[in-house]
Order: structure tokens, then C-alpha cells, then sequence
């Protein structure tokens, strides 16, 4: 047995499964209620901005040394 058999309790991995589990099906039912509630734009617009602010978030962690501001403001249009 590897060291890597023996991390990987069964709980662990029941309880990944679960959050993948809900973390997915919400998506759905947000989903339901935000084309219900909001124009088309505005939830792409959401949409974008959040992936936008995670993927800079992420970039900010990682090894990405020069994810500032500047760098993501030049990609909005102007003015």
C-alpha cells in the first residue's frame, strides 16, 4: 500500500462527492431563479465579473507576479 492509498479516507472522499454534489445542483436552481428575476445582460454581466474576480483572485495567489489593477483595467473599454 502507497502512502498515497492510505491519505484517502473513505469519509473524505464521500464528503467531496456530497459538496460536488450540492455546489452543482445549486448552480441549477440559481440558474432557475436568476433567469426569472433578471435581464439577459445584467446576469452575464454578473456572470463575468465574478469569473473575472476569481481568475484575478487566482492569479493573485498564485505565481502570477504582476496581477494588478493597471494590467486588468486596460481591458475595460473607454470612456
Amino acid at each position: 500500500m502507497t502512502n498515497r492509498e492510505k491519505s484517502q479516507s473513505p469519509l473524505l472522499i464521500v464528503l467531496a462527492f456530497f459538496s460536488i454534489y450540492v455546489i452543482w445542483g445549486s448552480t441549477y436552481l440559481l440558474n432557475k431563479i436568476a433567469v426569472a428575476e433578471l435581464p439577459p445582460f445584467i446576469l452575464a454581466g454578473i456572470r463575468f465579473g465574478f469569473a473575472g474576480i476569481s481568475i484575478f483572485g487566482i492569479a493573485k495567489l498564485g505565481s502570477l507576479d504582476k496581477a494588478n489593477g493597471l494590467l486588468f483595467s486596460k481591458a475595460l473599454p473607454p470612456e
